[in-house]
């Protein structure tokens, strides 16, 4: 479909999110995967973003084909620029067509805020907290990884063209694209930014039998870095135990048990009592644990008796303790009270 003269493509209709919901956007692309953990970058990674990025956003189109973008490495670059491969059948060389040169001598990346980390620590930071619940066990498993390791890769990009004006029409393609001095690639997910450091020229009249070329030479920087995912950590941890038990009207015996686990914070025990419950109820502790509050609902009292020695929060108890809870109800419905503290 040909649009006519003077007709505007490519209106974005949509705002541009900024601030907190622009940062929460660049997270859920990197986790846009279906997992908490992101994806890892390696050097092909950002070589493959970066190429698709010189055909696809600046592509141009000369004459009604799109201009072919080769990618070379330093020794294919040297073969290239003396067999000069790119040809017809004639053996003539076909212009316009863009190269692509990563620069071998891959450079330590440049610090994020010019923080770095403490030597030969290896330390891992926390990416997410994701809550997790097993068997009644509420509790949080932390995401960690380590800082990525910065890298900066130079690429050279030369428009072998000969017009003037397809020189003009790449140029401001470039030049439009870096109003910012700066365009973000997204390797994976991962956010980096592209700096255009210079723009050169290396014409030369004397080649391709003396037929008249242009040369233009853009050398651009990528402010990546290497994100390992062998060097992720899961690290299970607890937040709160929940405990419920249900009071009968005969006398029960409450079995508590817990896992082993890392790093438990608080617990909380929840008795409900039934209607005509008498006023009293045993049971025997099997952890260490501190209580500090208490949450009552239709109770007028609540009162505690540890090896048949009162006690008034907060208290400590022993694994093994016998624990006498005397309550009296303000009315003979359904009661319940929470007993929260930590675990020792």
């Amino acid at each position: 479909m040909a649009f006519p003269k003077g007709f505007i493509k490519n209106i974005k209709l949509s705002k541009t999110k900024v601030g907190f919901p622009r940062r929460q956007e660049l997270l859920d692309n990197i986790t846009n995967d279906g997992t908490f953990l992101p994806r890892g970058v390696g050097t092909e990674d950002m070589d493959r973003e970066f190429l698709d990025f010189i055909k696809d956003d600046l592509e141009i189109t000369i004459g009604g084909q799109r201009v072919p973008v080769i990618f070379l490495t330093t020794q294919r670059w040297n073969e290239f620029s003396k067999t000069w491969q790119h040809s017809d059948k004639y053996k003539n060389i076909k212009l316009p067509f863009i190269t692509v040169v990563r620069e071998p001598d891959v450079q330590f990346g440049t610090a994020q805020d010019n923080n770095w980390n403490v030597a030969q620590a290896n330390n891992h930071y926390i990416h997410l907290k994701v809550a997790t619940f097993e068997g009644g066990r509420k509790g949080v498993d932390l995401y960690k990884i380590p800082q990525p390791t910065a890298m900066d890769i130079k690429y050279d990009v030369r428009l072998f063209c000969n017009r003037m004006k397809d020189v003009n029409l790449f140029n401001t393609l470039i030049q439009k694209k870096f109003n910012a001095r700066q365009h973000y690639l997204f390797v994976n997910g991962h956010p980096m930014p592209v700096i255009l450091n210079d723009i050169g020229d290396e014409s030369q009249v004397e080649d391709f039998e003396q037929r008249r070329f242009y040369i233009q030479l853009f050398n651009m920087q990528l402010l990546g870095y290497l994100l390992s995912e062998e060097d992720y950590e899961v690290v299970p941890t607890v937040s709160r135990l929940r405990i419920t038990e249900e009071i009968m009207v005969t006398t029960i015996k409450p079995t508590i048990t817990f896992d082993k686990v890392k790093e438990v914070e608080t617990i909380c025990l929840y008795f409900f009592i039934k209607k005509k419950v008498r006023s009293q109820f045993k049971f025997t502790v099997e952890f260490d644990s501190h209580y500090t509050r208490i949450d009552t609902d239709n109770l007028s009292s609540v009162s505690f008796l540890v090896n048949n020695i009162s006690k008034t929060l907060p208290f400590d108890v022993r694994s093994g303790d016998k624990i006498t809870v005397n309550f009296v109800k303000e009315t003979n419905n359904e009661a319940s009270f929470n007993l929260n503290g930590i675990l020792l």
